[in-house]
């Protein structure tokens, strides 16, 4: 059984569960808390299909479009679930869209941990 989440929507976040011909999804709304939401949202989805984490042979997650925290949300958690549970797959490598604008840390804080690395 196949196990996939896609953030691609900004509003909405769908789970799917595939297996031979049969596929059952289950979308939900979120804001900016998916990183809170999305492992319980998952919980309650195989639940209410009676499947059990251990019946997972692949986790899959949109890699491309989507907002970027999303996105990484998704990636890392469709990561995190295939190593606990150890299945036999390629980590999942998210491709973005655009460049990432990751802000660079402000001097102050770099400086304030000088000498305390060794």
């Amino acid at each position: 059984m196949i196990l996939s989440i896609d953030t691609q929507n900004p509003e909405a976040v769908t789970l799917q569960l595939s297996q031979n011909s049969k596929v059952i999804a289950h979308s939900f709304k979120t804001d900016h808390n998916l990183s809170e939401v999305l492992v319980p949202e998952i919980k309650k989805f195989l639940s209410r299909h009676k499947v059990k984490l251990s019946q997972l042979k692949q986790i899959t997650a949109t890699t491309g479009e989507g907002h970027f925290s999303r996105l990484r949300t998704a990636v890392a958690t469709a990561n995190a679930l295939a190593f606990a549970l150890n299945l036999d797959q390629k980590t999942i490598a998210p491709s973005y869209s655009q460049p990432i604008k990751i802000t660079p840390p402000r001097k102050a804080y770099l400086t304030s941990f000088e000498g305390q690395v060794k």
